[in-house]
């Protein structure tokens, strides 16, 4: 902490050595702080018009991070005077106008670009046009005709308008195939809805990845294989499902609203084309392709007003909490907020065709994922969406991408002004500790000025935090800090002498964190200390040491203290985190040793350091914290659990 105020002093001198005739923004807290004392002083009045002037400038210019930077800075000082907030309410008024201006100018050259201004500009004035440019650009249009498509912006998702029907949701009339939890149906109003014609494809769902909204699947063979580009993307929980849906302006269907759809124009058929199972109709398990995997989005006829694959293929996440039947179910044809797991719906490539009437459902927990599963969005009609849900999907789809070190790039600003502002938002990064983001700071200084003071001393800060974080096993925070650092002093000659330094002190705290996590029995941790210090130090004999002291040898001997672990499969995890075996279900969601333990086949043996050693039975596998203490255990031969 003393470093960190140190630090900051020497910024602040930096600051008050800026000349404050030099530009309009190193002069804009003397100008401030004069007119709190003379409201009168035309001198300092001049000082902030032409802070107002730069700003509005910058916006009729599109330069976007450097508006929002210096907007910022105006409304934290101007807002000291009496008549602050109504002096930053007028300059928001003439940012929003400019902005809006710039995006209209853009629409079709750079898009992305014009959708940021008018949600920037929309942020700063709710009144402004931008408001109703954004309900335009991101909604379908109002009052649409039955089974009109529309193109998403975002995505480029098509769309089709399923018109407002009363829907009998849950077992069709002539169906005799209906399973417990369909019989029970309900009539329900399902307003207008917009849903997507196809289940979302992996080619689309990267498109979420990669602006860094979504992670990617777990399992990632097919999401990675550019050829399966246009199958529907599988293995991603629900909660991934929903991070891409809010992403796009969109919500993950109801179950009364995906209904609807798969029921198409003929509200009483089994099944999206008729009442007949019929054969190559979908991609389930007994049809033609028998065990072949997903297929393309779109692969079969569209039903309906223009649905594709509402049968088979891979089942579908909807909004909706499970229950077994509709009881509950909303009357309005909203989904159902109280039950368990989340519902899915449309069968799968892996099921059979009774899977796939448009009645059946089934579901699983929110993290569950599978080769079978995956989703489509759907949205209300644009006449339900607020504006504050439009400027929140906006501000979601079209964010203002500040990044740190470069925030002022290409600002029309004199060499004291950059300055003056580059050292104002150290000072907040070194208060805020936010070193990952002062790092990049860092590079933007040194690239001018590789001698530069305040740089310099933030790299030393930067530096030990590196060490810091090495040592309290945040291997993430690591790699994030080290790869800014890397970027700042790299190509600086005169720095290449502390880099190697601070090289050598990095793999210094990575052994410390390997060492002492292995002491505590966190093997997990401690492995990832002596990778992260191989990836640095390939060559290093002491790290790869560090990681053949974690394999357990037949007949070793290990003491571990009492952190309430117990052997789980042969990896020490907290006993409370084992999730419980389900019943009556199909899938196994926990794999682990039986009550009759390992111990008693004489795998493991466990004794108290002062007991002789005898084997004893295993935990029996039940959902409750287990106080441990101090025990010995003896490593058998590695057997794996479970088959």
């Amino acid at each position: 902490m003393r470093a960190v105020f140190r630090l900051i002093a020497v910024v602040v001198v930096a600051l008050v050595a800026t000349p404050v005739l030099a530009g309009p923004w190193g002069g804009l807290p003397d100008a401030v702080a004069r007119l709190q004392v003379n409201p009168a002083n035309g001198a300092a009045e001049a000082v902030v018009a032409e802070a107002e002037e730069s700003v509005v400038f910058e916006a009729k210019a599109g330069r976007l991070p450097v508006v929002a930077v210096l907007q910022e800075v105006y409304a934290s000082l101007v807002t000291r005077l009496p008549d602050g907030e109504e002096r930053v309410r007028r300059l928001h008024e003439r940012i929003a106008a400019a902005l809006v201006v710039y995006g209209s100018a853009h629409p079709e050259s750079d898009f992305s670009n014009a959708a940021a201004a008018w949600t920037l500009a929309a942020g700063y004035d709710r009144t402004s046009p931008a408001v109703d440019l954004l309900r335009r650009t991101l909604l379908p249009p109002v009052d649409p005709e039955d089974g009109a498509v529309w193109t998403a912006p975002i995505d480029g998702a098509s769309l089709v308008f399923q018109p407002p029907s009363r829907v009998r949701v849950g077992c069709s009339e002539i169906d005799r195939r209906c399973r417990e939890n369909e019989v029970y149906f309900r009539w329900v109003e399902v307003p207008g809805v917009w849903i997507e014609s196809t289940e979302v494809s992996n080619d689309r769902y990267r498109g979420c990845v990669e602006v860094g909204v979504c992670s990617p699947p777990k399992d990632d063979f097919r999401f990675n294989n550019s050829d399966r580009g246009s199958e529907p993307v599988v293995g991603v929980t629900w909660r991934q499902a929903r991070s891409y849906a809010r992403w796009a302006g969109r919500d993950l269907p109801s179950e009364a609203e995906w209904e609807r759809a798969a029921r198409g124009k003929e509200l009483r058929w089994r099944f999206p084309w008729g009442n007949a199972r019929g054969t190559g109709l979908a991609n389930v398990w007994d049809g033609p392709l028998v065990g072949g995997g997903p297929l393309a989005v779109g692969s079969f006829p569209p039903t309906g007003w223009g649905v594709h694959d509402m049968a088979g293929n891979v089942w579908e996440w909807c909004e909706d909490r499970y229950r077994l039947g509709f009881k509950d179910l909303p009357a309005d044809g909203s989904a159902m907020a109280s039950g368990w797991g989340r519902s899915v719906r449309g069968g799968s490539w892996r099921r059979d065709i009774d899977l796939a009437r448009v009645s059946a459902r089934s579901w699983y927990e929110e993290g569950y994922r599978a080769d079978d599963l995956g989703f489509r969005c759907a949205m209300s009609d644009s006449s339900e969406v607020s504006d504050a849900r439009v400027l929140s999907i906006a501000g979601r789809a079209f964010p203002v991408d500040i990044e740190p070190g470069r925030e002022l790039y290409g600002a029309d600003l004199s060499i004291e002004d950059r300055r003056y502002l580059e050292r104002r938002a150290i000072t907040w990064l070194v208060l805020e500790e936010r070193a990952a983001d002062a790092v990049l700071q860092v590079a933007s200084l040194l690239r001018r000025d590789p001698r530069d003071r305040v740089a310099i001393d933030l790299l030393e800060w930067v530096e030990q935090e590196l060490v810091d974080e090495a040592q309290a096993g945040h291997l993430t925070t690591v790699r994030e800090l080290r790869t800014g650092y890397l970027e700042a002093v790299s190509g600086i000659q005169r720095l290449e002498p502390r880099l190697q330094e601070t090289n050598d002190r990095l793999l210094a705290a990575l052994r410390v964190c390997g060492e002492s996590f292995a002491r505590r029995g966190e093997r997990d941790t401690a492995a990832s200390c002596f990778e992260e210090g191989l990836r640095i130090a390939p060559n290093d004999a002491a790290f790869r040491r560090g990681l053949e002291s974690l394999v357990p040898k037949p007949g070793e001997l290990r003491t571990w203290p009492p952190t309430a672990k117990t052997w789980h499969g042969f990896r020490a995890v907290p006993f409370d985190s084992v999730p419980p075996r389900e019943t009556g279900k199909r899938r196994l969601t926990s794999c682990r040793p039986r009550t009759s333990s390992l111990a008693d086949s004489g795998l493991i043996a466990a004794r108290s350091p002062t007991q002789s050693t005898a084997g004893v039975s295993m935990p029996a596998p039940v959902r409750r914290p287990v106080v441990a203490t101090p025990t010995t255990i003896r490593i058998g031969r590695l057997t794996p659990c479970c088959g």
